[in-house]
């Protein structure tokens, strides 16, 4: 059987290092390294004892080291003619990582292997191999802490550059000035709305606005509609344009132009309708490290499956927690926004007040939880006459915001280009302090 990949000479030599009095790097060492990036058992055993040392803010040297292996036949002299390494332990530190990860990547394959030969639910299979393959890169990162002493050096370098007249960073932009939120990186934000009202529309309208105002990489994924059917939206959105009864020759080159514009930005269309929420998190890392995401949309919440292994009879509040808690955690991970679309409860439909609340988001605890903001298109010219109220009038209510106000937005929805526009740019109204935290919002 062949040996898995290590270096002991350089493993003994580490130790080597680390019993010399006059080496002071142990909080790299022991911020970055656990026992299992040693190979050799023996040199585990001992960095375990020197990192119990640590952890008791005791001396670390030939001594103190002998003294608490005990009885163990170690022979630490040997360590200490160690060839010698650099007094830095960065190049060290990354070399003996990189063993470890081979070594984790070939113990997967080997476990893989045998579970390919007898599982027979290959979603399930390739989801457990994700994870577990994510943990291995997991283990390569940097996870030093941040101390206090520099979040605060680097807060008040903020507020001292915004005092010169430097802008600060909120984000990008919706496109819609009057919303009192922007799509700031790490954020979950969820668009809810019932069937016709226009939140997949409207958040594909905001998807648009980024690509074509930036640069930058945006990836809308569909469970229910294909790339073709995507892509006719966003041209209809852009050119005003409907195919419905056949187009002119002037309709025809507001096309052209908008084809021609779409084509140079940075969108990804994906139409994947059965997905689970690993198989999501595996494809948005992917493009993430190959083309620099900076904004994901998802439509919808409830039409992907949880963990593989959920059962179909699951209770679906459960299932969307593992959906929700998994988008949440992909937006902080990537540092990304993540627009998440969600479907609405039915109760709300059979009372006088048609407006939806937090709480007639489907399965909503979950999803309430863990997004950062919670936004509801509703739409009232479909309850009422035309006489009572402008024909496709929305209102977009921002019922969660972390990190800002609440309010309601008008704006108007152009179902034939699947477009909303603003009709005013008057400041969002603040209902922030008028309201009770305890009780349902009153729209």
């Amino acid at each position: 059987m062949t040996t898995p990949p290590h270096d002991k000479s350089l493993e003994r030599d580490i130790i080597g290092v680390m019993l010399d009095p006059a080496y002071r790097f142990y909080d790299d060492v022991f911020g970055s390294l656990t026992e299992d990036a040693f190979y050799e058992q023996e040199i585990r055993d001992i960095f375990g004892v020197m990192r119990d040392l640590y952890e008791k803010n005791e001396t670390i040297n030939f001594n103190t080291v002998k003294l608490h292996l005990g009885n163990q036949d170690v022979d630490l002299v040997g360590y200490t003619d160690a060839g010698q390494l650099p007094s830095h332990t960065g190049s060290w530190i990354r070399s003996l990582k990189a063993y470890q990860i081979r070594r984790d990547v070939l113990k997967l394959c080997q476990k893989q292997a045998r579970q390919a030969l007898l599982e027979p639910d290959a979603a399930a299979l390739l989801g457990e191999m994700n994870e577990e393959l994510n943990a291995i890169v997991d283990k390569g990162l940097d996870k030093k802490y941040i101390p206090i002493d520099q979040l605060m050096t680097d807060i008040y370098s903020k507020y001292e550059r915004l005092e010169q007249g430097e802008k600060e960073d909120v984000g990008m932009n919706t496109g819609f000035v009057d919303l009192p939120w922007t799509l700031m990186p790490g954020r979950m934000i969820v668009i809810g709305g019932r069937p016709s009202h226009g939140k997949s529309s409207f958040a594909l309208n905001i998807m648009t606005h980024c690509a074509t105002h930036t640069t930058e990489k945006v990836l809308y994924i569909s469970l229910e509609e294909t790339e073709n059917q995507l892509a006719e939206r966003l041209v209809a959105r852009m050119a005003s344009v409907s195919k419905d009864g056949g187009i002119n020759k002037e309709e025809l080159g507001k096309v052209k132009s908008a084809t021609s514009q779409l084509s140079k930005t940075g969108i990804i269309l994906r139409n994947l309708p059965t997905m689970n929420i690993l198989q999501l998190k595996a494809l948005v890392r992917r493009l993430y490290r190959r083309e620099g995401l900076k904004l994901v949309v998802i439509d919808y919440i409830q039409l992907l499956d949880g963990l593989p292994g959920t059962k179909a009879d699951d209770n679906d509040n459960r299932r969307v927690s593992q959906i929700s808690r998994g988008i949440k955690s992909l937006a902080l991970e990537l540092d990304l926004c993540i627009i998440a679309v969600s479907q609405l409860s039915r109760k709300r439909e059979d009372k006088t007040e048609k407006r939806p609340t937090l709480s007639t988001l489907r399965e909503s605890g979950a999803i309430e939880q863990d997004a950062d903001i919670v936004a509801m298109v509703y739409r009232d010219d479909l309850y009422k006459k035309p006489e009572d109220i402008p024909d496709g009038m929305a209102e977009i209510a921002t019922l969660k915001n972390r990190d800002g106000k609440l309010g309601i937005v008008h704006l108007q929805f152009r179902g034939e280009y699947f477009r909303f526009e603003s009709p005013s740019h008057a400041e969002p109204e603040d209902i922030r302090d008028t309201i009770d935290p305890d009780e349902e919002l009153p729209f």
